[in-house]
């Protein structure tokens, strides 16, 4: 087995590569290192995500560099900002001992001034997105003279996200003599070989395993299920596996912050990643969950593009992707570094051709399984909790002072009264997903008679939804994000609603559906309640998440909420004074990291 040593690298960089702890070179790298170092050639390397192919590119170009001082000399393309930030920061670990060696990141999302500051001191490597790259084009700030080297890293998502325009136009800004073109990606479609022939001269090709190196080491399952099922499974799996970790890949933004959201107001460590969010909140989300505050991430595959977090026990597809080869991109975001996991298929009967596809691409078997059981998961947790207690280390002197009061009110409780009581307080929400699951059909079916749909026209919708109108609802994100998704988005959170100067949201059109309500015989204004909530703007409650979670938990329909004001730190709005009896249940609910305080009273 070669290891780093034995390619006659330099010894800072050699130095660099132990302190990182790079020992053994993986199968990309054996081949792709040597290669590169042997002399100039344009290169494909085909290689599952998590190879190892940072390095495998990163070490022979710092080789090269080695003390020129003249920059830029090599470009490398990304085709998003996390992964930018992930290859520079990688670039930076090999290159600790070279101190002459400045690296620049472009990309979008941030200010051009610090960008055109680093690109004057003359970097003698730029990791960039093709589109912030463009920009700084245009303006004659990035000096491409000298670059000799271009990378190409994930060429086949950049092509996804439709970046082959400005690929053809950086191209044209390159040198064309002396220059060399090193391509990795995943998979190798009909876009990648138009570009290789265009720009590439005789490219050595260099394939890597059946294009899922970690492929042995993930298990492959399917749970056969209608649409609507969908968010009680998840909901199910996370109950019966504290210990998940892991990515949820929707097709539409929509849908991933709608589950998102569902799986929060369950108090479920969730947070979503799709188009809608800006740079600070996708960076913000990312550090949550890669410090494991949040251990699920509800995402579209475009906004998951580029992110390669440790460690992920689960990838669960939520919609099945239309392109096989997507499908094993997804999947090879869990196993890595030698670890296990596994890739569960949530799909209807309709979508077994796509998975039959996959199961081809992968040379893999998948395994149809059933889910656990409401009853499997709380036996399994009830378990695991007394297990708990019994090997607990107690110090009953700590307790002296109590013991008195407790055994006087224990005394007046049976054995078993304590035990169920425990088990009620600790275990009783996992019994009421079912319900949850049900009382959220039943809403659903009651808009669609609302918006004047009837439940015949709505089942029949509801069915195409399970057997295949996952593709037509926007195949791609690109798509999605120019179209009806962010409309739609906008007009729910900004419909009626204005900021006013004490940073809360004027309250909606109430008071003309308030009269005409009573027209109709609905129950009069004056019978309701002033309720108050501390959650709010800065707990990243929208109007959308506070009516469904005023909803659910106190039993109306989100149209009987009036007044509905959102501040920075509270809510307030007003309910019917029928739904005064369920503030205990509002009082009780599990919202992550914080505890809910309720303030009432009567109108």
């Amino acid at each position: 087995m070669e290891n780093f040593h034995e390619w006659g690298l330099s010894v800072p960089l050699v130095l660099a590569l132990d302190n990182a702890g790079y020992e053994t070179p993986t199968p990309i790298q054996q081949r792709v290192i040597p290669h590169l170092l042997a002399g100039k050639s344009d290169l494909i390397a085909l290689a599952q995500t998590g190879t190892g192919k940072t390095a495998a590119f990163g070490i022979p170009l710092l080789e090269r560099i080695g003390d020129i001082q003249k920059g830029p000399l090599a470009l490398i393309l990304c085709p998003t900002r996390e992964l930018c930030i992930q290859t520079s920061r990688e670039l930076q670990k090999f290159s600790l001992n070279m101190d002459n060696i400045r690296i620049s990141t472009i990309y979008g999302g941030t200010g051009y001034d610090k960008q055109e500051q680093e690109l004057r001191r003359g970097p003698h490597i730029i990791v960039a997105t093709p589109g912030r790259l463009m920009d700084h084009l245009k303006q004659g700030k990035v000096k491409t003279d000298q670059i000799k080297t271009l990378v190409l890293d994930e060429a086949d998502e950049m092509m996804n996200m439709g970046f082959r325009d400005d690929l053809d136009k950086i191209m044209g800004y390159l040198p064309e003599e002396g220059r060399e073109i090193w391509l990795f990606s995943a998979t190798m479609p009909t876009e990648i070989k138009h570009l290789s022939k265009k720009f590439m001269h005789e490219p050595k090709e260099i394939k890597i395993g059946n294009l899922n190196q970690s492929a042995e080491r993930i298990e492959h399952k399917i749970w056969w299920c209608r649409q609507d099922e969908k968010k009680a499974l998840i909901t199910r799996l996370m109950d019966s596996d504290p210990a998940i970790y892991g990515i949820i890949f929707t097709r539409t933004r929509n849908d991933a912050q709608e589950l998102a959201d569902q799986l929060m107001r369950q108090g479920y460590a969730a947070d979503s990643l799709h188009g809608d969010l800006s740079q600070a909140q996708r960076d913000k989300v990312m550090l949550r969950f890669r410090n494991k505050t949040v251990n699920i991430l509800v995402a579209t595959d475009v906004a998951a593009r580029g992110i390669d977090v440790q460690d992920l026990t689960h990838v669960i597809h939520h919609s099945l992707p239309d392109d096989p080869e997507v499908y094993i991109h997804r999947s090879g975001r869990t196993a890595r570094a030698g670890k296990k996991g596994i890739s569960l298929i949530l799909a209807s009967r309709s979508r077994s051709d796509l998975v039959r596809k996959a199961e081809k691409l992968t040379g893999a078997i998948f395994a149809t399984d059933l889910p656990p059981s409401a009853e499997e998961v709380i036996r399994k947790r009830v378990q695991g909790y007394f297990s708990g207690l019994a090997s607990m280390t107690v110090h009953p002197e700590r307790w002296d002072d109590l013991k008195e009061d407790m055994h006087a009110f224990l005394s007046q409780m049976s054995h078993e009264q304590l035990v169920m009581n425990l088990v009620e307080q600790q275990f009783g929400k996992f019994l009421d997903q079912d319900r949850l699951s049900q009382s959220e059909s039943k809403n659903r079916r009651s808009d669609d008679r609302e918006e004047g749909r009837g439940s015949r026209g709505g089942d029949r919708d509801r069915d195409r939804g399970s057997r295949g109108g996952d593709r037509d609802r926007g195949s791609r994100e690109r798509s999605s994000n120019s179209r009806g998704d962010s409309r739609g988005d906008s007009r729910g959170d900004s419909r009626g609603r204005s900021s006013d100067s004490r940073g809360g949201y004027d309250r909606d059109r109430s008071s003309s559906r308030e009269s005409y309500g009573d027209r109709r015989g609905r129950e009069p204004q004056e019978a309701m309640f002033r309720l108050g909530l501390n959650l709010g703007l800065h707990d990243g409650m929208g109007k959308k998440q506070i009516l469904r979670i005023l909803s659910f938990t106190m039993g109306v329909p989100e149209r009987e909420i009036r007044d509905l004001r959102i501040h920075a730190e509270k809510t307030e709005c007003k309910l019917p004074l029928t739904s005064r009896k369920n503030l205990s249940k509002l009082e009780q609910m599990d919202f992550p990291g914080k505890k809910l305080k309720v303030d009432s009273s009567s109108n």
